[in-house]
């Protein structure tokens, strides 16, 4: 949201321009169902103070240079504007004081824990046409850009290794009901193995 409102007010744009643009952008993405996660500090001038605390003199003598591009209170502005849009999607706000960012740690690993998923095995083919693969990108959109730091998640990386770990280690499973499964889903399994270890980006990956 920040650099879209940023370069609307470099533009010159009026707020009721600004917004119109924002939420236009918010409809576009509301399939993927995103999350606004908003770092919010007291007012623009702490949050440029703090800013040019960080990121040095070079940095901050840009900023002073705003007045000449008529965009003297640009960060005022775009400070009234973020907050003012937010709901325009779903969010939460993580108010920061400083470099103390305790209430945003809480808050994103909250969000995180409330968005992972389980997956169940579905009986049948993967068959994907054109009227399936836009449903089935939004959903894996939602599934890759959950992120999983601090989060310990089993997992398995995908690739030809993998393949031939699985069946080196499949007699070493103590369980009859699992081990009759994958004897049904043998011819399955084996070629799908075989495709992957065919492809350069997998074959023998670690």
């Amino acid at each position: 949201m920040q650099n879209p409102i940023n370069e609307m007010i470099f533009r010159k744009a009026a707020d009721s321009e600004v917004e119109v643009y924002i939420k236009t952008i918010a409809a576009i993405i509301e399939p993927l169902n995103p999350i606004c996660v908003y770092l919010r500090r007291k007012s623009a001038k702490i949050s440029i103070d703090f800013a040019k605390s960080v990121k040095g003199e070079r940095w901050a003598a840009g900023i002073g240079g705003l007045a000449n591009m008529g965009c003297s209170d640009l960060f005022e502005r775009r400070f009234f504007l973020e907050y003012k849009l937010l709901s325009t999607l779903p969010n939460i706000v993580c108010n920061l004081n400083g470099y103390d960012w305790s209430e945003a740690e809480i808050k994103i690993q909250e969000l995180v824990k409330s968005n992972v998923g389980m997956f169940d095995w579905v009986e049948g083919e993967n068959i994907e046409t054109d009227e399936t693969k836009i449903p089935e990108y939004r959903m894996l959109a939602k599934v890759y850009t959950v992120p999983t730091t601090n989060l310990v998640i089993p997992h398995e990386d995908f690739s030809g290794k993998s393949a031939d770990k699985f069946f080196e280690q499949w007699h070493e499973l103590d369980d009859e009901r699992l081990c009759s499964f994958f004897e049904e889903m043998r011819a399955s399994l084996e070629h799908r193995a075989k495709r992957i270890n065919t492809l350069p980006v997998c074959a023998g990956a670690t």
